[in-house]
């Protein structure tokens, strides 16, 4: 939530006059680098010139961390079957939220408002609370956020009763979606340099069946485009090396898992390429004559 321009933003909805000028949402001030990227979104450079405008989407080579971060979360799925590390993940859950209390409460104290948009806001937050059925989804949603490192939501509005505002919220597979950023460049006049002008912000859904298929080819079959405010992102707020990339909690355990499951894997073949050793009897006959040694093997056979 954030108050700006004399306006009140929350959950994806801005209250404020209707006779106020707004400025284009998009315009951002000129400069030759795009804005910090801290969601993970993947930039899509788009040239715009005087006469003519094109843009071009490749799910080929522009939007490559879309199919990386798909194999990312797959991966992220693969490593929470595991185990130890499953038994480690709801050690977690249960430390995060609680059966015996509520798992979220709203606290307005420092809030500069009236009573009256306390109130509002109250009864907002008590109704996404209700879509949600947080108090009894807590548990599940926090594990999904916590493997996947992300979690997306659809706010599902009746486009014929749009004052009713969010209808319901429903979930969507983090592997089926992924945030666009198109940063919009037109060239300076003076300086003759690229600059960027404005960013535009929105989801592209892919509902893919099988994963095997090449994801730039279901993309561009199944690709549908959501607008920014029609869907809620939440990342896990931590970024790779090059902090252009959201990785998620798991992304640590990645390594260690490996080199357990190899290690569980030698240790495997080492006893099964062992085994037949263990069902030999290494008797000394060294000391003993050739008559008295061929006894003597008779009498530890016989015991």
């Amino acid at each position: 939530m954030a108050e700006e321009n004399n306006g009140l933003n929350i959950f994806g909805w801005t209250l404020s006059k209707s006779n106020r000028n707004k400025k284009d949402e998009d315009a951002v001030l000129p400069s030759i680098v795009a804005p910090t990227d801290e969601d993970g979104a993947g930039y899509v450079t788009i040239s715009s010139g005087s006469s003519a405008y094109n843009q071009i989407l490749s799910f080929d080579l522009n939007s490559k961390t879309i199919k990386d971060d798909r194999l990312l979360i797959l991966k992220y799925r693969e490593a929470a079957m595991h185990p130890e590390v499953d038994q480690a993940i709801n050690h977690i859950i249960n430390e995060a939220i609680s059966s015996d209390q509520e798992a979220t409460q709203l606290d307005l104290d420092k809030l500069d408002a009236s009573a009256s948009i306390k109130k509002k806001i109250e009864s907002a937050y008590d109704e996404v609370i209700r879509m949600l059925d947080f108090n009894n989804n807590a548990a599940d949603m926090f594990r999904r956020f916590y493997i996947d490192g992300r979690l997306y939501h659809h706010l599902v509005v009746d486009g014929d009763r749009e004052k009713l505002g969010i209808q319901e919220i429903r979930y969507i597979d983090s592997v089926n979606i992924s945030k666009v950023k198109e940063v919009i460049k037109e060239k300076d006049h003076k300086t003759q340099v690229e600059v960027v002008v404005g960013v535009k912000e929105y989801y592209i859904y892919e509902h893919i069946v099988n994963q095997s298929h090449s994801a730039s080819t279901v993309a561009q079959k199944n690709a549908i485009k959501l607008s920014n405010d029609s869907v809620s992102y939440v990342t896990s707020g931590v970024t790779d090396t090059t902090r252009s990339r959201v990785v998620g909690h798991l992304d640590k355990v990645l390594k260690p898992l490996n080199q357990l499951r190899m290690m569980e894997d030698a240790q495997v073949i080492f006893r099964l390429s062992r085994a037949p050793e263990r069902r030999i009897f290494y008797v000394d006959v060294g000391g003993h004559g050739a008559n008295r040694a061929e006894t003597y093997m008779c009498d530890i056979a016989a015991k």
